[in-house]
């Protein structure tokens, strides 16, 4: 079986490509810390989470299972993300879980998410979703 990184295959003018060499995500992990346990079983990882609701907001996807069918399909989201192909993704549920775990405070806290999670909340407020997307 011949192996090689997903971010090889992508082209290196590709958007998404780009936006991996531009953004360090590191800092989304502070802010998520107070939020997540250290028992228990692995969570989702928030930059993994940030970088979804990113695509989301990028796609105009409003429904996280369509999201999640983008990414499954899109070699660039899937390098972005950090997830070889054979890896599963998250389930839709994680993503709105998530969302309602995480106080609005944490994504105030940076001035960077502040637009993507003002659109989010308003396709997702208090998780539940209130403008459809078309087809589901």
């Amino acid at each position: 079986m011949i192996q090689t990184s997903l971010v090889k295959l992508v082209p290196a003018h590709h958007f998404y490509r780009q936006l991996l060499k531009a953004v360090d995500f590191r800092f989304v992990r502070p802010l998520f810390e107070p939020f997540y346990s250290t028992m228990g079983r692995p969570s989702l990882d928030p930059i993994v989470f940030i970088k979804l609701q990113l695509v989301a907001h990028l796609e105009n996807i409003t429904s996280d299972r369509k999201l999640l069918e983008l990414a499954n399909l899109h070699l660039g989201i899937r390098a972005i993300l950090g997830y070889a192909l054979e890896q599963p993704l998250p389930w839709h549920s994680t993503l709105s879980r998530t969302r309602q775990r995480v106080p609005v405070s944490v994504f105030e806290a940076a001035p960077a998410a502040r637009v993507l999670f003002a659109h989010r909340r308003l396709m997702h407020p208090k998780g539940a979703r209130q403008r459809p997307y078309p087809g589901d």
